[in-house]
């Protein structure tokens, strides 16, 4: 395909040069009127040839057939959809992934029922813990997604720290809205409201708290 894309822009430009065996041409009426006789060439633009592919820029995609890509690769079954698909929304770009060099795999739950809390990896030295807070009638899932140190896992694994304090030095806090349809097979991940760090986390929110039937959808904070 740059091999065309190559041919296609010379070709234009090729084709656009004055040629100087043309006899009574336009283009020699012009340099006639003009001051001094002549002007100077300038190079055609080939911008109408430009082709996108040829600085990689893919074509738009079109839309999946299947589900949010968010539930594939989950062999484990560890993290239901409620929160695992908002961590996995809410993890960062990890350049060791682009170069070949992929974060240790982490899918581990702690504790069960209202206490649970659960554990990705987000590159080689932090993770992203997350739990569900409740839902809303309407079908939308609301969950607690932060980042911690690898630390936090570590202490959380050896039994050291209390899956009630996995958020207590959280960072990039965030309550996530999960709608889900399953009739479409389709999923919204939104962000509701942002903390910041753990400390201004509502209370209500917390790992070991009851989950929540809200009466409505929550209002969408502004960031």
């Amino acid at each position: 395909m740059v091999g065309r894309s190559l041919e296609r822009r010379a070709g234009n430009v090729q084709s656009e040069i004055p040629s100087e065996n043309t006899e009574g041409s336009g283009a020699d009426a012009e340099l006639e009127g003009a001051p001094g006789g002549a002007q100077p060439w300038e190079p055609p633009s080939v911008t109408p040839s430009f082709s996108p592919g040829f600085l990689g820029i893919g074509e738009p995609l079109s839309e999946p057939e299947e589900s949010t890509p968010l539930e594939t690769d989950e062999p484990e079954g560890t993290i239901p959809p409620c929160p695992l698909w908002a961590m996995k929304d809410r993890r960062h770009v990890q350049w060791s992934d682009l170069a070949g060099f992929p974060p240790k795999r982490i899918r581990e739950a702690f504790a069960v029922g209202d206490a649970a809390v659960y554990v990705i990896e987000d590159g080689h030295h932090h993770v992203i813990v997350g739990r569900a807070v409740g839902t809303v009638l309407d079908g939308c899932h609301y969950a607690l997604v932060g980042r911690v140190p690898l630390s936090i896992f570590e202490g959380l694994r050896d039994g050291q720290l209390s899956p009630a304090a996995a958020f207590n030095d959280a960072e990039d806090v965030a309550l996530c809205g999960i709608d889900i349809d399953e009739q479409d097979k389709a999923s919204d991940i939104f962000v509701v409201d942002f903390y910041g760090d753990g400390s201004a986390v509502p209370p209500a929110y917390l790992p070991g708290r009851p989950a929540i039937e809200f009466a409505e959808p929550l209002p969408i904070s502004e960031l």
